[in-house]
């Protein structure tokens, strides 16, 4: 019996150090990042912009949303509530919006360890179209950013997003990306 708890003490032991140096860690990275992605479409800007905009319908297309319902928020424009597959709520508030030429988007909860902004821009080419998502954002939690720097990265979820909206039209796009850190916050 003496074991079976010095066992458990051990683990216990092993588990709350390896926590304490994820917290060590993730304290001395940078809290503040802007991950920038890019694909090309061979669709109009007209089209992909109508698919990005209408949030609701991304549950149809997107690999990681359940439902997406769309409210007002306190200041009469769209908020987007995102339900994802593994069951976290997201709401955003579409901030600005340009028809056929882009959108600005912002989280609205103040009490997650993370937060940002999203511009999508929409640039016509002679391919059809190049859509850039520029995504600025912050991470409280050290342990989050702990695991964003060494295990998804900055720009993982951009990335989902634009594979998945070129898989809505069948297409393969080639996503390039750029990630920037801050360790004091964002740039003015």
């Amino acid at each position: 019996m003496k074991t079976v708890v010095r066992w458990i003490g051990a683990v216990i032991g092993l588990l709350v150090f390896v926590l304490l140096v994820a917290i060590a860690i993730g304290t001395g990275l940078p809290i503040a990042h802007i991950a920038t992605c890019s694909a090309q479409y061979p669709q109009s800007p007209v089209t992909l912009f109508a698919t990005v905009e209408d949030d609701a319908s991304s549950p149809s297309w997107r690999s990681d949303v359940a439902q997406v319902l769309k409210e007002r928020g306190s200041d009469g424009k769209p908020l987007w509530i995102e339900t994802y597959k593994d069951g976290q709520t997201l709401s955003y508030l579409e901030v600005q919006t340009f028809p056929g030429k882009g959108l600005d988007r912002e989280l609205q909860d103040p009490t997650l360890p993370f937060g940002g902004q999203w511009r999508y821009t929409f640039r016509p080419d002679s391919a059809g179209t190049e859509l850039t998502i520029g995504e600025a954002g912050y991470i409280f939690n050290p342990v989050f950013r702990l695991i964003e720097q060494f295990f998804t990265g900055y720009s993982s979820t951009i990335e989902t997003y634009m594979t998945d909206l070129g898989r809505k039209y069948g297409e393969s796009p080639q996503v390039a990306c750029t990630v920037t850190t801050y360790a004091q916050g964002l740039p003015k």
